[in-house]
């Protein structure tokens, strides 16, 4: 991200990178080496990592509504696991608790798999993973989905509800994947790669292929659109970390 901060606005440099490094980092370090409002030209949101709530079988909990009454009943009996502080299961986690009024303690792992293997033993109780991480366990019937983060259902599980229609009105939480450029780059560099990218997953073999490993094209249409969401999630995290009293440094 650095590099590409202060390479030249060419369109010849650009970085790919996620949700973390562009919206949510500043939140959580006292100091960045960049800031991505100032430094950056947004050039295209791409893909959605998407996660999803799973539970242990043993827990008695089917639904969204489910995990909120039990979580009441049972305050700080509930245990989560994360990949990591700030990660996007860590926050969509936090933002359940928070929208939802309840308590539940947050159990750090060094990864994704971990947590999950957590969970297998029944260990925790709970994670946000990603459908990479969750979906061969979800076949198999080794642990139990209860909702995805995501604005809309997805494709690959047509029958398991958003969080938000399940319960919890306007719970979002997208692990996005994009592109940016250097500040300064051109409008006409910008709108061609832009278009470019969009084209690019508009493709069904392509499509296809990223859903495979539970990645789902996620455009916006226009790069202007992507600036704006930018914000919008920087200031929507900031409030999250805040409220979390999440800190890295």
């Amino acid at each position: 991200m650095s590099l590409a901060a202060r390479a030249t606005p060419d369109g010849y440099t650009i970085v790919q990178s996620s949700i973390g490094p562009v919206a949510v980092d500043a939140s959580l370090h006292s100091k960045m080496p960049y800031d991505t409002l100032k430094d950056f030209t947004p050039i295209a949101r791409m893909v959605s990592a998407l996660n999803i709530l799973v539970v242990h079988p043993s827990l008695p909990v089917h639904s969204v509504k489910d995990l909120i009454n039990y979580a009441r009943a049972n305050p700080k009996k509930l245990n989560y696991g994360s990949s990591g502080t700030g990660h996007a299961d860590h926050l969509a986690a936090e933002i359940f608790k928070s929208m939802a009024g309840v308590q539940m303690q947050h159990i750090l792992y060094k990864g994704g798999a971990p947590a999950m293997t957590e969970l297998l033993g029944g260990n925790i109780e709970l994670i946000f993973s990603t459908v990479s991480t969750a979906v061969t366990f979800i076949k198999a019937g080794r642990v139990r989905p209860v909702a995805v983060t995501s604005a809309q259902r997805v494709a690959l599980f047509p029958d398991i509800p958003t969080v938000a229609e399940a319960g919890l009105p306007g719970f979002v939480v997208d692990n996005w994947y994009c592109v940016l450029g250097p500040k300064g780059l051109p409008k006409a560099v910008t709108a061609r790669l832009h278009r470019e990218y969009n084209r690019a997953l508009a493709q069904a073999d392509v499509g296809k292929r990223l859903e495979s490993f539970g990645i789902f094209p996620f455009p916006l249409p226009t790069a202007g659109a992507f600036g704006d969401y930018i914000k919008s999630e920087t200031a929507k995290y900031a409030r999250v970390v805040k409220e979390a009293g999440i800190r890295i440094d």
